[in-house]
């Protein structure tokens, strides 16, 4: 068998707590008690969740949650500005160019330049 260091040491020997002036954590007893599903009078009733039937009570309730969310969705933030920064490349690595005549066009091509200009 091979030499343990001192932390696999003390794993294979264990801890023994017996006689040691050490007892199990015992968790605190609490109180049971049923609480409202709603405030105010009526509270002991329970509120079923009462099922959608037709299209109409669908998109009523629809309407009643997108009520209800509609000042959780709104976009409060600024925009942020890019912090990309472009380049407009009239030469390509590898000796390729713009070709001129499409520049404010869609879809401008490339061509092979022949001529490096310094």
């Amino acid at each position: 068998m091979g030499k343990n260091d001192q932390f696999a040491n003390i794993a294979i020997a264990g801890i023994h707590a017996e006689g040691k002036g050490l007892k199990m954590p015992v968790p605190e007893e609490i109180e049971q008690k049923p609480l409202p599903l709603q405030k105010g009078a009526g509270a002991e009733r329970r509120i079923k969740n009462q099922s959608i039937r037709t299209q109409e009570e669908l998109r009523r309730e629809l309407d009643r949650k997108k009520a209800y969310y509609r000042p959780f969705l709104q976009r409060l933030t600024p925009t942020l500005p890019s912090l990309r920064e472009r380049k407009t490349l009239e030469r390509f690595p590898g000796g390729w160019k713009q070709n001129r005549t499409d520049r404010n066009s869609r879809g401008s091509s490339w061509e092979k330049d022949s001529g490096r200009r310094s």
